[in-house]
């Protein structure tokens, strides 16, 4: 079978708040579809340093998304600009986008070295299923394999959400996660001790993903409901937490 091509799709940024100018850009891909989003910040310090193994140290502030390689991409790349120059103009954040093509094979590898486990909030740890790590005494570990879905805990909204999450979540709580991604919201829920779960995406490929990640996490099939929908759409119950 012949592995599919990806476009990367590479946006160096400039702007005074370099979170907000990465959590509008992110938008912009999720909106767009982009999948894998990467936030590269040479001012970040890993706890696995730059290089000798891990990841380059970035020349500058970027997000990193990736197209599927197809007939609508010429299209798509038109509307993508037009939506960066309109952010830029409203907003003084500078944008220059750069296109590379990958294999999948290769973009499956190479994505992954920029994901390592990370410390959000008081007791959450982001920890992707190829490191290791040991956790504290009070570490919630959320095994994560995104995939092609959206949700490593990077992207500033989600790490906000999982702090939010982390603080307000109260035991039994019901949970709805609207545009779930890798179920990364509805796994921290579900080990803060929310009850029942629900989450939803358009994205069936995310929503799959999600399903799994869940499983990995050990979260009983019974208490979780994934699902293919717009927003609310085909969502009957009602939620605690929203």
């Amino acid at each position: 079978m012949k592995n599919m091509k990806w476009t990367e799709a590479k946006v160096v940024f400039g702007y005074g708040n370099k979170e907000i100018a990465a959590d509008l850009i992110s938008d912009i891909f999720n909106e767009f579809g982009l999948q894998g989003v990467i936030i590269e910040d040479p001012d970040a310090d890993p706890v696995e340093g730059w290089g000798d193994g891990a990841v380059a140290k970035p020349a500058g502030n970027s997000v990193i998304g990736y197209f599927p390689s197809n007939s609508s991409l010429s299209n798509k790349c038109l509307q993508l600009e037009e939506k960066l120059k309109e952010l830029e103009i409203r907003s003084g954040i500078s944008c220059h986008i750069t296109y590379s093509e990958i294999e999948e094979k290769d973009w499956a590898e190479s994505w992954k070295s920029f994901f390592w486990p990370e410390k959000i909030g008081v007791k959450l740890v982001v920890k992707p299923t190829w490191r290791e790590y040991t956790p504290g005494k009070n570490d919630i570990i959320l095994e994560i394999d995104p995939g092609m879905a959206f949700g490593t805990g990077a992207h500033p909204t989600s790490a906000l959400c999982l702090k939010m999450i982390e603080k307000y979540i109260k035991p039994g709580d019901s949970f709805l996660d609207i545009g779930t991604g890798s179920g990364i919201l509805m796994i921290a829920a579900a080990k803060l001790g929310a009850g029942r779960l629900m989450g939803t995406d358009t994205d069936e490929v995310a929503v799959e993903t999600a399903k799994a990640n869940l499983v990995l996490n050990k979260i009983d099939e019974k208490r979780f409901a994934v699902q293919v929908s717009n927003l609310t759409e085909g969502v009957k119950d009602r939620f605690e937490v929203v």
